[in-house]
């Protein structure tokens, strides 16, 4: 194998090199190096930090800077500490002449630049500098400095003439006089115990100087002092101000409260409004000053949100911080083919839902409420009026069941019990509408949150009655319940009736078009399918298939209406649920044929212990209570209702409505 050799003089040079770059990483020394773009030229040199800028000089062009980049996009300020080679890039500024019209002050030659750094300096006896400006009538705002020139520029010196400011401190600490045009802030003086008041211009303390103060001629001016007080801020809640020793207070700091706005001092803690404080304030004597507050508003805003008829509830004004209880649909919106269901914070729903009657704690920032829109179930059936067998059929004997034949004539019916939402909308116009009537229950639970369109329980016989007239008087329909000759409008004033008592102080308007509880022959009728084709259990005769139509046994809480399958007139939830109240008192049956019967008259001792006929069963009881002539007699409705007769109420039973078709 042979050896080749590498010449001497290059390897000496391969060395030199290396040990050039090695040394300079080493010690962090790099070279700079300068492009000078047309100006005087700067050497390049090694260096790890440049501690002023390089000078390069151009004719006619203002140096501006180096920049590391030939785009001039990155300005070097310095010192600049090298990390690298670098090359510097110099920019030039184009100058123009700069003429100088100093109006009698000291003259200033006129130069060629690109930018005036600072501002020109001239002096003129008794006068001081106001500023320099580019006209000559001086119009306009004083050019600021630095001052880049982009043209050939004349600047105007403003001046401002002195006067002699003679200053008189009565007492307080001396400050010499002097010669000025202005006086920018307030001239300091103290006095022990007592507060500075002001500057004045005469010596009766009429005149208030403010500052910034331009003399016009020569002045004295006059401090004015006041002895020191205690004053006192009692803030009423608000967070704390100190109190101070003084004689004058310019202004006070504001104090915050939660959910106020702060509207002023008062000499008085109730706020009267002649003892109000303005600033600045003299203080004369040992005082306390007591804080206004306003309480915060909040809007409540209602929105429509595609109602076909009627108006939302006007936009209501509230304190900030304070409870709210929701209003219901007080201006009956309506929306062909659906049904007001509650607010939400949302139009599409998905915000946080408020039912009529519910109450925020603490609405602390203004709410927009958007009507929504469900299934309506409010709507009614029109039933073909006919003949049926009122009763247990075949029953001859049993007075509380006995068979007997029964024509109806034509109504409504609703296709659902009422439900809780329909029936709070209604409570709540009608108690603002002069009616007094308990509220009721959402199904069994008094949880308000539970799920939508379960049927309104726990309110009396009496209650159901009242609602129905204030149902009639909010759809403009007349009522059908009268009391004493008046409408029904208070459901703590019974409608009490006897055994035999032909003039009743109720009243049954049975030609009117308003709403009322079916009588128990119209529901029977309903329930078991009309004249024809008459079921046992409503929808069915089947023992094992009324599961599929009614709701009962063992179930925990009624059901949202309308789950189960439908009568053959499309009714829902006829059998089990929730009893339902109908209108008659009850009464034993005869064998007798009837013409739309209404039984308005106690046959027992008193309304307390006898019960209006109660019809349907319930989700917590078995299937016989389903049965459609099933009644509930006086000991059934303490035995299994539990509480459920006219005084009373209970959690199982609920109403649907009817109406004449006149």
């Amino acid at each position: 194998m042979k050896i080749k050799y590498i010449p001497l003089l290059f390897l000496l040079f391969l060395f030199s090199s290396c040990e050039n770059i090695l040394f300079r990483d080493l010690t962090g020394v790099y070279e700079a190096s300068f492009e000078t773009n047309g100006g005087t030229s700067v050497s390049n040199f090694d260096a790890t930090k440049i501690e002023t800028a390089p000078i390069t000089t151009k004719t006619d062009a203002y140096f501006e800077g180096w920049y590391t980049q030939p785009t001039l996009s990155e300005k070097v300020e310095f010192p600049y500490i090298l990390e690298k080679n670098t090359k510097f890039y110099a920019k030039w500024l184009q100058t123009y002449l700069v003429t100088f019209e100093t109006n009698g002050g000291t003259p200033i030659k006129s130069y060629k630049t690109a930018k005036l750094n600072i501002t020109p300096t001239s002096t003129k006896d008794n006068c001081i500098l106001e500023g320099w400006y580019t006209s000559s009538d001086f119009s306009g705002i004083p050019v600021e400095f630095p001052y880049e020139v982009t043209k050939e520029t004349t600047l105007y010196a403003k001046w401002l003439i002195t006067y002699n400011i003679n200053f008189e401190t009565n007492g307080g600490s001396l400050i010499s006089n002097y010669r000025t045009a202005k006086i920018e802030t307030i001239p300091e003086t103290t006095r022990d115990g007592y507060s500075f008041c002001g500057w004045y211009t005469d010596a009766d303390f009429e005149n208030k100087v403010d500052f910034p103060y331009t003399l016009f001629t020569d002045t004295t001016l006059y401090a004015k002092w006041q002895q020191k007080f205690t004053v006192t801020f009692n803030t009423q809640g608000g967070s704390a101000i100190a109190s101070k020793f003084t004689g004058y207070i310019e202004s006070v700091e504001t104090p915050t409260k939660a959910n106020k706005d702060f509207a002023g001092w008062y000499l008085d803690s109730e706020c009267t409004e002649i003892n109000k404080v303005t600033f600045p304030y003299t203080v004369t004597n040992d005082v306390t000053l007591y804080a206004k507050w306003i309480a915060q508003q909040v809007t409540v805003t209602f929105n429509s949100n595609g109602a076909t008829s009627g108006s939302a509830p006007i936009t209501v004004l509230i304190d900030k911080g304070s409870s709210y209880t929701i209003p219901g649909n007080t201006g009956n919106l309506t929306k062909t083919g659906f049904a007001f269901t509650k607010w939400n914070t949302k139009a599409d729903g998905t915000g946080i839902n408020y039912i009529a009657g519910a109450t925020i704690n603490a609405l602390n920032s203004n709410l927009t409420l958007y009507a929504q829109w469900g299934k309506d179930y409010s709507t009614m059936i029109f039933v073909n009026g006919g003949t049926f067998t009122m009763g247990e059929p075949g029953n001859t004997t049993n007075s509380t069941y006995m068979a007997h034949e029964v024509t109806i004539n034509d109504f409504y019916i609703g296709q659902y019990e009422l439900t809780y939402e329909i029936w709070l909308e209604v409570y709540s116009w009608a108690i603002q509408n002069g009616y007094t009537i308990s509220n009721g229950y959402k199904g069994s639970s008094t949880s308000l949150s539970s799920s939508d369109n379960i049927p309104v329980t726990y309110m009396t016989w009496d209650d159901a009655a009242v609602w129905c007239n204030a149902y009639s008087e909010y759809k403009q329909l007349t009522p059908v319940y009268s009391l004493d000759g008046e409408i029904w409008r208070d459901s703590t004033v019974r409608a009490v009736n006897t055994r035999g008592d032909s003039t009743s102080n109720l009243s049954f308007n049975r030609t009117a078009n308003g709403y009322r509880l079916p009588t128990e022959a119209e529901w029977e009728y309903a329930a078991g399918g009309g004249a024809s084709s008459r079921t046992k259990y409503a929808g069915t005769n089947s023992d094992s298939y009324i599961k599929n139509y009614a709701w009962y046994w063992d179930e925990s809480n009624c059901h949202s209406v309308g789950e189960k399958l439908p009568n053959g007139l499309s009714l829902y939830d006829m059998s089990g649920n929730i009893a339902e109240w109908t209108f008659d008192w009850f009464w034993n049956y005869t064998s007798s044929s009837q013409n739309n019967p209404a039984n308005m008259y106690n046959q027992y001792s008193g309304p307390t212990y006898a019960p209006h006929v109660i019809k349907g069963g319930t989700y917590m009881h078995g299937r016989d209570y389903c049965i459609v002539y099933e009644r509930i007699t006086l000991s059934k409705a303490y035995s299994v209702y539990i509480e459920s007769d006219d005084g009373r109420k209970a959690k199982s039973v609920g109403f649907r409505i009817a109406r004449n078709t006149n």
